[in-house]
Formats: C-alpha cells, structure tokens, sequence
C-alpha cells in the first residue's frame, strides 16, 4: 500500500488454455477481484492496459 491507502496486486505466469491477450488480461483480472474479495478489501478502479 502507498501513502494513499492504494495498493497495486501484479502477476506473473504461464496461463494454460489462454489464446489471446484480451483472454489472459480477463483471466487475470478475475484473479485479482476474487482476491481482494477474499481479503475484505473493496474495489473502487480496476485496470487494464490491454482492453
């Protein structure tokens, strides 16, 4: 977390199955919102650099 209370979650790894860009930045983006679900954290921007 920064100074602002943001935090920033990266990944990295082979993703099985996945074709395209816009498939893997999906896949990934899913990840990421279960995971700060599970954490109790709540979401107010998500980003992607590829859509």
């Amino acid at each position: 977390m920064n100074y602002m209370g943001d935090m920033v979650a990266v990944s990295y790894g082979r993703l099985e199955g996945i074709s395209t860009v816009h498939q893997a930045e999906l896949s990934d983006l899913r990840v990421g919102l279960l995971l700060t679900y599970d954490r109790g954290f709540s979401i107010t921007v998500a980003e992607c650099d590829v859509m």
